[in-house]
């Protein structure tokens, strides 16, 4: 079962307060603006917010070696706007690893850390690992297509897969969060982000 976020934006002025659509919508679909700071699904994101599914995929299958987290989960501030409580309380016992982060936390954060992922790849995503130093695509397991070693890859009949590994920075792993929303955070002033998970 896949995992999501519900991340929203407060500011600070005499009281903590949601944002409304200030955000560019980097989805592809709807409105050029919204109140999420982010939208989609990235485990790698999740992993450095608050722990979760950190270097494990559906199923607990291997991704790579645990990231560095800013913060376990926080739990709701007990600040937090009324809005955003609202939502919280919407979704109930379904909502899990609630948190919250600063500006400040985001910003200081170490963004040029290395991560180190995992997948498998096929052959045509195993040549564009060996141009590029990362696939096109991946999955975090097989099931079913046979899966043979990286010598033997290119020289296997199709639905064959091999497992493949390789680095890059925590920025380019998130490069929307840390080039779009972190910015957009900053330029609202005194601003958090607050957030919850759903399987």
């Amino acid at each position: 079962m896949g995992c999501d976020i519900h991340m929203w934006a407060e500011v600070y002025t005499d009281r903590w307060e949601i944002v409304g659509d200030v955000f560019d919508n980097l989805s592809g679909w709807g409105a050029s603006k919204t109140h999420e700071p982010w939208q989609g699904r990235s485990y790698d994101l999740f992993a450095i917010l608050a722990d979760v599914r950190n270097g494990e995929g559906f199923a607990g299958c291997d991704t790579g070696n645990r990231l560095t987290p800013i913060s376990d989960p926080r739990g709701e501030p007990d600040d937090a706007s009324e809005e955003y409580m609202e939502h919280v309380i919407e979704y109930g016992c379904n909502g899990h690893s609630h948190s919250w982060l600063t500006i400040a936390e985001l910003k200081a954060f170490d963004w040029q850390q290395t991560a180190t992922h995992r997948g498998w790849v096929d052959a045509e995503q195993y040549r564009s690992f060996l141009v590029n130093g990362i696939p096109d695509g991946w999955a975090g397991d097989v099931w079913g297509p046979e899966k043979v070693s990286n010598a033997e890859i290119l020289l296997t009949p199709s639905h064959a897969y091999t497992k493949v590994e390789w680095s890059n920075t925590y920025a380019e792993c998130v490069p929307d969060f840390v080039n779009h929303t972190i910015p957009a955070l900053e330029s609202l002033g005194d601003s958090r982000i607050v957030f919850f998970f759903d399987n």
